[in-house]
């Protein structure tokens, strides 16, 4: 079938075979989108065989990059679920609540703890035992005088099922306890362990008194404050044995006639050597008691007593140790050579580290020995009326007048 020039652009069939006739137009429409698709295969293909190169370059799938490690903040306060609990225990110890106590103790670690020994009777009698103690004993009387204030676990033990809370506490505000205290913060120390998502008290000791009341002691004569009899011990000085006058290390009282304005004084600065977070040294506490002297000796021992026996051993309870037996030194005229230096800083171990520790006992059991025998009954007077300088300085100023006078 032949189409005419004027038919060519317009859709027709023919009427013997029924073939269709595309028009010009439409054909060149279809040309053109074949030429475009074209590109875009092309493209699409290009596009995908260079993402395969960078892959199979790469060693397959990307790798994620590294985050930076998250570190876990320990809590290790009173935020902490055991110093809360600890300190909640301390504060009904504190309160004579003996339901509140006993919610959260473990009965038979305590008992253990506190020397209780086997208590015959029933459950509820050997708990009530464990709470008579807790709330009425003399070695507990402190606690009675304070509240606690916040408290810290190592950083070990924050998370662990057992261990030991230190709480502080503070002397409270009543006037007759307020009193009876030169500064007003303490510590103690409580076990715990963990039941259930519980924390309960295993044990519970004073570590730290601001200060006592005074402990009444045996009088044996006179003024002479005494536990225990003097003996005789052997040590070496300077590669020779002396013998060595001892006394046991005990509790020491205010000499009865001392004045309370001596006692306050007296007290202050033995405190302030006991501070834990800024000690006082030797010399300005020499410097403030020469004029009392002799009735500082009894709380200066006393002291000696506080932190030998209701403190851990420590470098730090060696040095205060040390500026305690300098004052003493001072005050006295006495030396008895008492030797604050660390085993392990000084490398002994063994035999002699135990050495050394047992000369420094016998030392401070000399001065103690040393009060019985002759301090109580010796009238020293350390008292300065004149500036121990101003004879120093007089003389510097008569030489600078000199060398004036010559020029």
């Amino acid at each position: 079938m032949k189409v005419s020039a004027e038919l060519r652009d317009e859709w027709i069939e023919c009427p013997h075979c029924a073939f269709e006739f595309v028009p010009n137009e439409a054909r060149r429409t279809a040309n053109h989108r074949k030429e475009d698709n074209s590109a875009y295969i092309y493209l699409t293909i290009g596009a995908v065989v260079i993402l395969g190169l960078i892959f199979v370059l790469s060693g397959g799938e990307p790798k994620p990059q590294p985050q930076p490690e998250q570190q876990e903040v320990i809590e290790t306060g009173k935020r902490n679920p055991r110093v809360a609990d600890m300190i909640k225990w301390v504060e009904a110890v504190s309160n004579g609540d003996r339901l509140g106590i006993a919610a959260r103790m473990e009965e038979g670690a305590m008992r253990r703890s506190l020397e209780l020994g086997t208590l015959d009777g029933s459950a509820q009698d050997r708990r009530e035992r464990v709470l008579d103690e807790l709330t009425a004993a003399e070695r507990f009387a402190f606690l009675r005088d304070v509240e606690p204030i916040g408290g810290a676990v190592p950083e070990a033990e924050a998370n662990a099922d057992e261990g030991k809370v230190s709480i502080s506490v503070y002397v409270r505000e009543a006037p007759e306890i307020r009193a009876r205290y030169v500064h007003r913060n303490g510590k103690v120390e409580v076990g715990f362990v963990r039941r259930e998502g519980r924390t309960l008290a295993t044990s519970l000791r004073v570590t730290s008194v601001p200060e006592a009341p005074a402990v009444p002691v045996e009088i044996r004569s006179g003024d002479k404050p005494r536990i225990g009899p003097t003996t005789t011990e052997t040590r070496i000085v300077g590669g020779e044995e002396v013998e060595a006058i001892v006394s046991e290390i005990r509790p020491m009282a205010h000499l009865d006639d001392t004045s309370p304005e001596d006692r306050r004084k007296i007290d202050q600065w033995v405190n302030r050597m006991l501070d834990e977070e800024n000690p006082a040294g030797p010399g300005p506490v020499t410097f403030n008691l020469r004029e009392i002297a002799k009735p500082s000796i009894p709380r200066l021992l006393n002291a000696i007593h506080k932190l030998t026996k209701e403190t851990p051993s420590s470098d730090d309870v060696n040095r205060k140790l040390k500026a305690i037996d300098a004052v003493l030194c001072d005050l006295t005229g006495q030396s008895f050579g008492f030797d604050p230096s660390s085993n392990s800083v000084m490398g002994r171990t063994g035999a002699e580290a135990a050495a050394a520790d047992r000369d420094r006992d016998i030392t401070l059991r000399e001065w103690f020995g040393w009060w019985d025998t002759q301090g109580w009954r010796t009238e020293f007077d350390y008292a300065i009326d004149e500036d121990p300088f101003e004879e120093e300085a007089a003389e510097e100023a008569e030489r600078r007048g000199d060398r004036a006078r010559r020029r």
